[in-house]
């Protein structure tokens, strides 16, 4: 005998019984199997609904604490770091980095410090938003980018990405009053599992952010060496 779990004519998933016992009827294990499939409906579709809840009461309190502390940033080089740093412990991310655009020479530069790598191969990380790049994203089109097979990359990022094993990346756009200020790149989950599309759309946000920080952290180093002249 086999039902299927609906919830609202959505189905779930199933129960396959085989074998039923001589004293017990078809009719009756059928019954009986019809209420169990209602009651793990209902109970699936509720813990289906806690881990959303669950997800967007840690989504809302990532924004609260990732807004106050970038707004206390100062300094480039600090902010550089406390944005990879958070954004790693929001998505449980074992690396991630900022890269500026250069829109003279239309070119991004990492920048130092990240997340997970050493600062000297950081810096290495540059390349041209070429034709080859926007084939695979065009930030000014396309807000994030989630991809698998790092292969299909700059030769740039994808050698230092590989060399520190960080198999999946997820990336957004950065826009400041310019436009197109830069990239954020988040690489390999802690759990081993692949980003999915709710976790680029929080990017998006933190993304916003993490303009405004550096746009300010500029603005204040630019501001301290007039000073110092």
């Amino acid at each position: 005998i086999c039902r299927p779990i609906l919830i609202q004519e959505r189905v779930l998933g199933a129960i396959l019984v085989e074998g039923v016992t001589p004293n017990v009827s078809a009719e009756s294990a059928e019954r009986f199997l019809q209420s169990l499939c209602s009651q793990l409906g209902v109970a699936l579709e509720g813990a289906r609904l806690r881990r959303i809840e669950e997800r967007r009461t840690h989504e809302l309190s990532s924004l609260y604490e990732v807004s106050q502390a970038f707004g206390a940033m100062g300094d480039p080089y600090a902010t550089y770091a406390e944005i990879t740093r958070r954004l790693a412990q929001i998505f449980h991310a074992q690396g991630a980095i900022v890269l500026l655009y250069d829109a003279k020479q239309n070119m991004v530069q990492a920048q130092a410090p990240a997340f997970g790598a050493p600062d000297e191969w950081i810096r290495q990380i540059r390349f041209a938003l070429d034709e080859r790049f926007l084939d695979l994203w065009n930030p000014n089109q396309q807000a994030s980018l989630i991809i698998n097979d790092t292969r299909l990359l700059p030769k740039g990022i994808q050698t230092t990405l590989e060399r520190y094993q960080m198999q999946h990346l997820m990336g957004a756009a950065m826009f400041g009053r310019q436009g197109l200020m830069g990239l954020l790149f988040v690489t390999n989950h802690a759990d081993h599992r692949k980003f999915n599309n709710a976790d680029s759309q929080l990017l998006v946000v933190l993304a916003h952010q993490a303009a405004l920080a550096i746009e300010n952290a500029q603005l204040v180093e630019t501001e301290r060496a007039s000073r110092q002249q």
